[in-house]
């Protein structure tokens, strides 16, 4: 009888070990390859945009120089299929938005990630959990030294990982 438990509770331990280590390992291939996709994604999308005329621009969104930009955020979105696209500056003040209204206090979270970019490069944020309760990625590209855009991927995968780990451990 003690062998019988002894060699039950190893094997469930070793089971239960084996689901955590696949969830993160999956998690983790699955955050990288969204990270890659959406730094793509973002300079795909910037290779659209005329920096030189951002500075003209004005934050009235009744100027034909908003609706022209905002007409190209939107043409982008629907090619590459993110939630949402915006163009901010160096002072992180959100000049352009498209499909998703972005939080400015959100935006500097990743004040770091944005200042180490330099001028053609781009990056992507960690995931994070909206106030929706999906989960987001953000990329951002400097495009020049004022103006970057920012774009915004919807992690809903990252929650059906999530129902995984408990699938791993259910059949442990």
């Amino acid at each position: 009888t003690r062998v019988i438990i002894i060699f039950s509770f190893l094997t469930i331990m070793l089971v239960g070990i084996l689901a955590r280590v696949s969830y993160v390992i999956s998690r983790d291939i699955y955050r990288e390859q969204i990270q890659d996709q959406t730094r793509l994604l973002s300079a795909l999308l910037a290779a659209d945009l005329e920096t030189k005329s951002l500075d003209l621009t004005p934050p009235d969104k009744n100027s034909l120089a908003y609706k022209h930009f905002h007409r190209i955020l939107n043409k982008g979105l629907e090619k590459t299929n993110l939630s949402g696209a915006f163009i901010f500056n160096r002072d992180l003040e959100i000049l352009i938005t498209a499909r998703e209204n972005i939080s400015p206090s959100r935006l500097k979270i990743n004040r770091k990630e944005i200042n180490d970019l330099s001028s053609g490069s781009s990056t992507a944020s960690l995931p994070f959990k909206s106030d929706d309760g999906q989960w987001y990625l953000w990329g951002f590209f400097r495009m020049n030294e004022n103006w970057y855009l920012g774009v915004q991927e919807n992690m809903d995968r990252l929650s059906k990982l999530d129902d995984l780990s408990l699938l791993f451990l259910l059949i442990g």
